[in-house]
């Protein structure tokens, strides 16, 4: 049991010791069950954290950049401080085969009532809104990796106030899409 604990690589689990003095195994969040002995710390300073960003992938951002991040079966939206491949060493909160990374405006976030938490092993964690959701307008910048070229599909030179925002991530998407096709 300790190795196993010791070994995962995503160290989703340490062992505690319960009231009749045995060890067990504890989840370090919870998926797609309520674990109520999580050790969640509330994050209330987004200053604590110079990057939060939930990775997915293309076929997952047709809907994300329209309706938001969803927690979907889990109890929380997970999020890390880095990429994959990034020179920042990251245990877990994000899949390493991630080609869209969502940067969000925690800040913006915690001031408008939603909740962040740190899992024990350095998990960002949110339920969003009563719907589950991390909206759009806490999307600081999101950028994608098509056929090993970075493209911005939201940030500095592309506004959330532009109307024609739609039109230019279809566009984009539409061309990420052709080029996987033909690569293929």
């Amino acid at each position: 049991m300790h190795r196993i604990v010791r070994e995962n690589d995503k160290q989703r689990f340490t062992i505690q010791v319960n009231e009749d003095g045995m060890e067990i195994i504890k989840a370090n969040q919870g998926h797609s069950v309520e674990v109520s002995s999580l050790n969640l710390m509330t994050i209330t300073d987004a200053c604590e954290f110079h990057d939060v960003i939930h990775g997915t992938f293309w076929t997952a951002w047709k809907s994300i950049r329209k309706q938001g991040l969803h927690c979907r079966k889990r109890m929380h939206i997970h999020m890390t401080t880095a990429e994959p491949n990034s020179d920042q060493q990251v245990i877990s909160g994000m899949r390493y085969s991630c080609n869209v990374f969502v940067h969000i405006d925690m800040g913006q976030a915690i001031k408008d009532g939603i909740p962040f938490f740190l899992s024990e092993n350095k998990v960002i964690l949110s339920p969003g809104d009563k719907n589950g959701y991390l909206r759009p307008k806490y999307f600081r910048k999101v950028e994608g990796i098509s056929n090993g070229k970075r493209i911005t599909l939201l940030g500095e030179n592309i506004h959330k106030e532009n109307l024609i925002i739609e039109d230019i991530i279809e566009a984009m998407l539409s061309k990420v899409e052709e080029e996987e096709i033909k690569s293929s």
